[in-house]
């Protein structure tokens, strides 16, 4: 008993010291940073289409529609070719999508705030959240590679 602990320990000691080296290198290198966790993601998904096609023709259940399942693959793979050779592509739409999704939250917030103007006491709050929520979606847009190095700080801290 005595032994398995002594080992969990070791193991949580060592995966705390590769995560604050993982922080470190992140605030130190946050440009390139983001580059190769672009990469590792359009390994990844290149691996994963890869596997997944590898499941709908070699699997146990090969009967019935293999279209989306087929597709899915497909599209796994494609954009992890992207990732890998065009990371700036997939970091710069990622960005834009969660500053569209920000304007959209927002939108509905302030559209809720609206609908439950009598159901609800401060409604202001909720309204106030949806204008933060829009502002916040357009600085995204606006400065696409400064939110991704943003982040990049954020997940090193």
């Amino acid at each position: 008993m005595e032994r398995s602990l002594l080992a969990m320990w070791s193991v949580l000691i060592w995966r705390g010291l590769f995560s604050i080296a993982f922080g470190i290198c992140a605030l130190i290198w946050a440009g390139d940073f983001i580059s190769v966790l672009t990469f590792v993601l359009g390994l990844y998904l290149v691996a994963d289409g890869i596997m997944a096609l590898i499941g709908v023709y070699y699997g146990e259940n090969t009967e019935g529609d293999r279209f989306l399942p087929t597709t899915i693959g497909v599209i796994f793979i494609l954009l992890g070719l992207v990732a890998i050779f065009a990371p700036a592509v997939v970091v710069k739409y990622a960005i834009l999508v969660i500053g569209a999704w920000n304007v959209w939250i927002g939108i509905l917030q302030i559209m809720a705030a609206i609908v439950l103007r009598r159901e609800i006491d401060d409604e202001w709050w909720q309204a106030l959240y949806g204008v933060v929520s829009i502002l916040f979606g357009v600085v995204i847009v606006a400065n696409w590679w400064l939110a991704a190095l943003s982040m990049s700080i954020l997940i090193g801290v």
